[in-house]
C-alpha cells in the first residue's frame, strides 16, 4: 500500500507525501526496479504485474506498452488500477469537500 504521510510547512500549511512502506518497497519496488525494469521484456513486465497486481509503477509501465500497441481499452485499465491504488492511500483531510 502507499499510505500519504503529512508535514507541516514553515508558513503552517499543511502538506501531504506518499511515503512506501518498507514491506511495500522490499516486496514491490525493489524486484520491480531491480529485475523487471532494467530488462527492458515486455513479457516479464506482465508476469510480474500478473503476480503483482498492485505494484503502481509496473501498472504504470505495462499500461504504457499498451498505449503504444494501440491497445487503448488495457491501458485504460492498468491506468485506472494504478490510480485506484493511489486513491486507497489518500489521507480524509487531502479531498476538498467543497467539490462533492
Amino acid at each position: 500500500m502507499v499510505p500519504i504521510a503529512t508535514a507541516t510547512s514553515e508558513n503552517e500549511k499543511l502538506q501531504f507525501l506518499f511515503q512506501y512502506s518498507e514491506t511495500y518497497t522490499t516486496t514491490k519496488r525493489a524486484p520491480f526496479e531491480g529485475q523487471v525494469q532494467p530488462s527492458a521484456d515486455v513479457n516479464i513486465l506482465a508476469m510480474f504485474v500478473a503476480n503483482n497486481l498492485y505494484c503502481v509503477e509496473a501498472l504504470y509501465q505495462l499500461s504504457i506498452v499498451f498505449y503504444r500497441l494501440g491497445e487503448m481499452e488495457k491501458g485504460n485499465e492498468l491506468l485506472r488500477r494504478a490510480l485506484f491504488v493511489h486513491e486507497c492511500a489518500f489521507h480524509s483531510n487531502f479531498r476538498d469537500e467543497s467539490h462533492y
